[in-house]
C-alpha cells in the first residue's frame, strides 16, 4: 500500500509542477524526456524478459491481456470517466473555451492508461504483493513523476485527476 500512496504522490505533485511551469518547459524538452523514459521502460522491459525462466508465459499473458483489454473496451471506460469528471469539474463554469478543460480528457485518458494499467504497473503491484519487492514501482514512480510532469505541461489537469484513478 505504501508504494501505490508514493507513486500516487509522484504523479500528482509532477503533474502540478507541469502545469505550473507549462510555458517554460519547450515541447521538444518535453518529446525529448518522454523519449528517454520509453528507453528506460524499454530497457527494464528487456533485462525484466532475459532474467525470466518462462518467455513463452510473458508473451502469452501480453496476447491474453491486450485481448481482454480490447474486448473489454478498458479505453472507453476511462474516456467515458475522464468526460464524466470533466462535466462536474466544469458544471456551472460555463468555460467551454478554456484550453485546458479541452485536453482535460486527453490528458486523463493518456495518463490514466499510461500510469495506471500499464505493464509496470502490474509487474510492480505483483512483485510487491507477492514478494514484498518494491523496487519496480519505485523506479515506475521515479518514471511517472518525471513524465507526469510533461503530461501536466501538455494536457493540464486530467493528468493530475489520473493520480486518483491510481489511488483506487
Amino acid at each position: 500500500m505504501p508504494a501505490v500512496l508514493v507513486n500516487t504522490a509522484t504523479v500528482l505533485v509532477g503533474s502540478l509542477i507541469g502545469i505550473l511551469f507549462r510555458n517554460r518547459l519547450k515541447e521538444s524538452l518535453r518529446n525529448a524526456v518522454m523519449k528517454a523514459l520509453g528507453l528506460c521502460t524499454l530497457l527494464i522491459g528487456i533485462s525484466s524478459a532475459i532474467a525470466t525462466q518462462n518467455l513463452l508465459c510473458v508473451i502469452l499473458c501480453m496476447v491474453v491481456g491486450t485481448v481482454i483489454g480490447e474486448l473489454l473496451k478498458i479505453d472507453d471506460g476511462i474516456e467515458h470517466a475522464g468526460d464524466a469528471i470533466k462535466a462536474k469539474l466544469m458544471k456551472g463554469n460555463g468555460s467551454s473555451g478554456n484550453r485546458s478543460m479541452e485536453s482535460f480528457t486527453d490528458g486523463f485518458v493518456s495518463a490514466s492508461i499510461l500510469f495506471c494499467i500499464g505493464s509496470m504497473t502490474i509487474m510492480g503491484s505483483l512483485e510487491a504483493g507477492i514478494r514484498h519487492d518494491y523496487s519496480i514501482i519505485y523506479a515506475k514512480s521515479m518514471m511517472d513523476f518525471v513524465s507526469s510532469m510533461a503530461f501536466g505541461a501538455a494536457m493540464g489537469f486530467g493528468v493530475t485527476c489520473s493520480a486518483f484513478f491510481r489511488a483506487l
